[in-house]
Formats: structure tokens, sequence, C-alpha cells
């Protein structure tokens, strides 16, 4: 679809380190967000067993998959006024995840609260007023179209989608998309968050971290977790907001209500096009082995685009704002998901695969594998650094041998730490090794990332480099995380729109 400003290249990397090299275009022009509405919030899971967490692979797994179907979830857009012109065939619905921001959204969103926040605020550096952190997602999801789409070209646009796949592609192909928990946290941190880039160089690996309930420097909260909002809002000085009408536990409720538990997503797309195919990647022992060997996945085959249906892969069909653009139409070959229902995160990732029940995908529940298309779609997953399961396999041995084989094969090349890569999204050398939390411990530290994972273990001369990122950098090398995990951390955009209104309000008062 295209968007407000044509295409960008998100220079934030979520996931694994070494991705591919996609482009994406700003999730949701304001047409696509009056449609979608307010992105939506993923809850977190009820409960979580810590120390089953870590102890045992099948236990693990399950939550995984509880959180796959969690983030799968059909939510319903589409409920605003003025839609009446929106009638395609299927249900008004998307995925979770693709109602949530990119980056291009909350810099939108942040410069819109920031320049409502006064001159007076702007130059104190205030922390944002109740009121106006509980409204910002709902207020950028009603923006006005007036101005662009005057008379009945809103209207005209509406009439032009007709199917599933084209509700689907409303959100276009984001790469990297986050919770509104994320988006709200970010504005809560905006101050300190700015100030990443000019003092990371303090945080050295072994540097103690702020206190022992955060340990992310660039933050004056983790994320948010279940139930933790009372926490985040404690960070912040609401005392200039005198004449807020909101209290802070109405704001906690609303905030956890509205924003959740921190979550975000990177996927992978493929273009459907004649001559375009999608990789076959093999997770049996023997092609583990070749990965942890070569350092990077190789393709077993291909199917081309054009033969796999939108049942057998997540398709989507983008709907151009003219009508000279041409409709296009994408296939997902991966996903990240990461979240903040344990402090380290969770860490999964989906594969597309043409044999899906097999290995990585044989334990899949029989909610999602009755769900089309996501029941083509292999899992791996880590919530630490050290695989605490002594035998990972083992409790699969009796009733799923073929996941068990895989499970023991990854633990003898990788143990004693964890393994999880999806070969469509980390490409290159070393990623065929990795584990996602010993990349992303790496993140805003100044490190690059073709540093963390140029591993060549049987190349003389880079013995430094292994005693730099021992174990494929799956290990713990840090004390302190200055962005909690998240390579995409948006203090650019927050110093650019900070440094831009400073000047006008300097001319202001001129």
């Amino acid at each position: 679809m295209r968007r407000l400003v044509g295409i960008i290249t998100l220079s934030g990397l979520l996931m694994q380190c070494k991705h591919v090299d996609q482009k994406s275009e700003p999730k949701a022009n304001p047409v696509d967000r009056k449609l979608i509405g307010q992105g939506q919030p993923y809850a977190g899971q009820p409960s979580i067993d810590k120390e089953a967490l870590a102890n045992s692979m099948r236990y693990r797994r399950e939550k995984a998959w509880d959180i796959v179907a969690s983030v799968l979830r059909e939510v319903p857009i589409a409920q605003g006024q003025g839609l009446g012109g929106f009638q395609p065939l299927g249900a008004k619905s998307l995925p979770l995840w693709q109602t949530w921001y990119d980056q291009a959204e909350f810099r939108e969103v942040f410069k819109s609260l920031y320049g409502a926040s006064g001159s007076d605020s702007r130059r104190q550096s205030r922390d944002f007023c109740p009121d106006a952190l509980a409204t910002a997602l709902k207020k950028h999801a009603e923006k006005n179209l007036h101005i662009r789409y005057r008379g009945d070209r809103f209207e005209n646009r509406l009439q032009q989608f007709n199917n599933v796949e084209q509700i689907r592609g409303i959100s276009g192909r984001g790469i990297t998309l986050f919770s509104p928990a994320i988006i709200l946290h970010y504005m809560m941190n905006y101050q300190i968050a700015g100030r990443c880039r000019q003092e990371r160089s303090k945080y050295m690996r072994e540097t103690a971290p702020p206190s022992p309930e955060n340990f992310a420097p660039c933050l004056k909260a983790e994320f948010p977790s279940r139930n933790s909002w009372p926490k985040q809002l404690a960070t912040l000085d609401f005392s200039h907001c005198a004449s807020q009408d909101m209290t802070l536990p109405d704001l906690s409720q609303r905030l956890q209500e509205e924003g959740g538990v921190a979550a975000a997503i990177k996927t992978s797309w493929t273009r459907v096009s004649p001559g375009q195919d999608v990789s076959h990647f093999n997770f049996d022992p023997e092609s583990i082995e070749k990965a942890f060997e070569a350092g990077e996945w190789k393709p077993t085959g291909a199917s081309p685009t054009v033969d796999l249906q939108p049942d057998q892969i997540y398709t989507i069909e983008t709907i151009p704002d003219s009508a000279e653009d041409p409709r296009l139409r994408y296939q997902l070959t991966a996903m990240h998901i990461i979240t903040k229902d344990v402090r380290d995160w969770m860490w999964i990732s989906l594969i597309w695969s043409p044999d899906p029940q097999s290995n990585l995908g044989a334990d899949r529940p029989p909610y999602l594998a009755q769900l089309k298309p996501w029941d083509n779609y292999k899992m791996c997953v880590t919530s630490g650094f050290d695989e605490n399961d002594p035998n990972p396999g083992q409790s699969f041995q009796g009733d799923l041998p073929d996941l068990a084989a895989s499970l023991n094969k990854i633990h003898s090349l990788a143990g004693p730490h964890t393994f999880c890569s999806n070969p469509f999204i980390e490409r290159g050398k070393g990623n065929g090794r990795t584990n996602c939390i010993g990349c992303h411990q790496h993140a805003r530290t100044g490190v690059g990332q073709d540093e963390i994972y140029l591993d060549a273990p049987n190349i003389p001369g880079n013995e430094e480099r292994r005693k730099t990122y021992p174990h494929g950098s799956r290990s713990k090398l840090r004390q302190n995380f200055p962005s909690d995990y998240l390579w995409s951390f948006f203090e650019d955009d927050i110093l650019d729109i900070v440094e831009s209104y400073k000047l006008q309000d300097a001319e202001l008062e001129k």
C-alpha cells in the first residue's frame, strides 16, 4: 500500500541481529488507522511458572504456543463512524499483532503529544500529564481525515476492499511492530530515552544496573509486564498536573486495559510474483547440525509463491490510494514474537514450512492445528540464556520422537545455552547458532551487530573475537541492558522532535 512518505528503511532491528535486508512502508497511514482503530493490547499470560519455564522444555514450548495463540487472536476492526463503505467479504477483523504500531506511527503520536504539552512543559522537560497519556492512542486513531480525503474520496477508497486478504492488507507490510504498552512506555520515558545515545558509553558490561528492579539504564523502569503499570507510573512527576481530572489509580487501570503487557513482532514477507519462491528449511537433526557447522541456514527446496494458497501461508493484498497503482500480494514467511511475560522476555519464532507437522511443529496445540494458515508454521522458543533442562527432548520421546530428536541435537550443539534461530530472518555467518537473547543483550550499547555474530570457529585469527562473544554469542555477558533488550529504540525520533520544538519555541519567544 502506498504510504504518506514512500518507502523507508527500518533502522531499528527488533529480533535477532543479522537480519534480512527488507524495506517497510509506514505501517498505518490515517486511513489505515481509522479502519484498524486503536491498537489492541497484549494482555499477557495469566500465570507462568518461572522455575518450570527455565527447567522444562515441554513447559516452555507449551507456554510459547499459548503466547502465539494470543498474538494471533482475531480482534474486530472498523468499529468507528463513517465507515459504511467498508463492506468486504469476510469478518472485519485482524490478528492482534496487526493492530500494533511501527516506528513511524510512534513518531507521529509522540509529536502530537509533545506539541500539545505547551512550551512551558517542553522547556522544563516535564512528564506528560495523566489525561494526555490516557487519550494519546485514542486521539491518534480518530484523527480527522478531511484535509487529505476531501469529498467522497475516503468513502470511495473504503469500497475498494473486497476480500479477506485485502482486509489483512490494511496495515501493510509493517516489518517491526510494537504493542500499545511499548508505545506508551516510551512516551513516559522520553527524557531519559532521548539521552541514551549520549550516555551509553557509560554502560560497560560489568556496570551494575540502576537498581535491582531496573536493569535498563535508558529507561526509568523496564517495559511493562503484567500488572506493573503502578510501578511504571511511580517513576513520573505529575505535580504540574493539578488540574487533571484523572487519579493515579484510574490512570493505572486505564493503561493496564489499553496498554497491557509489552510485546513486539518482526516479520519477513515475500512478494507473490512469477519466478519468486518461498524457501524450504528443515529442522531435522542433520539440518540443524549443518546450520551449526556453517553458522547459517541453507534452503533444501522451494515453493513458487504463485502456487501457495492463502490457507497455506498468511497472505495480504494491499489496496493503493490511487487506481493507477498496482495491487500487490505478499506472503508471511516468518515472525519473531517477544513478550514481557517474564523479566528477560519470551523469545518466540514462527517459521513457515511445507512440512509443518514434523519436529518443531509436532507439538502444535489443537487450536492452532485447526487455524489455517497458522498450522503451517513451526516454532522455536527461548526465555533465558542458559538451558536448564538437562535433556530437553526427553519429555517428548514417547509421544513426539521427531521433535525429541531435533531438541536433543540442538542441546548437544548449543548446550549449556539455549537456541532459537529463524532462517527467513537471520541470515549470514553466525546466525545459525543464535538464541535471540544473546544478541539482544547488546542492544544500544554501541556494539555493531556484525561484530556480535562475525564468528568463524575454524578460521585462525578469530580467537580474540570468540573470547569477546563466546558460545556463538548465546551466553550472558552483561549486567545491564540499556534499552531492555530492544534494538528498536526511538531515541533519534525523540531527539529530533524535541530539538525541532526547541527551535520553534525559541523563535516564538523573540
